[in-house]
């Protein structure tokens, strides 16, 4: 009698208690891992659209200023260099890289940098293909370097390359 008793009696059991508990851990540990995966993979994106969006400026910006140039001083004529001269209307223009920041000058006075802080550049290379009868053309090329959080993980390194006319 008192065997019936108990065995009527509904309750749960330590071995059912430790299986919730082990179903429980284990979605939330495939919640927290997703979770996880999603947050990088978002910061990852950030990087990336920050670099690529980086180089379209860098890119629309010095393709303005070469077309709008009334000479090209530097690099000369089927040469290259690491610094583009401009003569313009308003004096000299320089562009080049420092310590992984891309700089503008106008008259030796810094106009500004054409990259965010967590972006770098590297591999900046202009070549003026002048010929002796056709205009004026500068071709361009640079290397971006996204990297937050100085982790690896979430780092992007994009080429850009272009080449321009000269207007006038």
């Amino acid at each position: 009698m008192k065997l019936k008793n108990y065995m009527d009696k509904r309750g749960i059991s330590l071995v059912e208690t430790i299986i919730y508990i082990g179903l429980a851990a284990l979605v939330l540990t495939s919640f927290v891992s997703f979770s996880l995966v999603v947050a990088g993979l978002r910061n990852k994106n950030y990087v990336w659209a920050e670099t690529v969006g980086n180089g379209q400026v860098i890119l629309d910006l010095v393709s303005r200023e070469i077309k709008r140039a009334d000479a090209i001083i530097s690099p000369v004529a089927g040469q290259a260099s690491s610094t583009l001269v401009l003569a313009t209307a308003s004096g000299t223009e320089m562009i080049f890289s420092q310590n992984g920041i891309l700089k503008i000058k106008l008259n030796d006075i810094k106009i500004g940098d054409l990259n965010s802080d967590q972006i770098t550049v590297s591999d900046l290379i202009f070549t003026n293909l002048a010929s002796e009868r056709g205009p004026n053309n500068v071709s361009f090329s640079f290397v971006l370097n996204g990297l937050i959080k100085d982790d690896p993980e979430f780092s992007v390194s994009q080429n850009f390359r272009t080449a321009v006319s000269q207007r006038k």
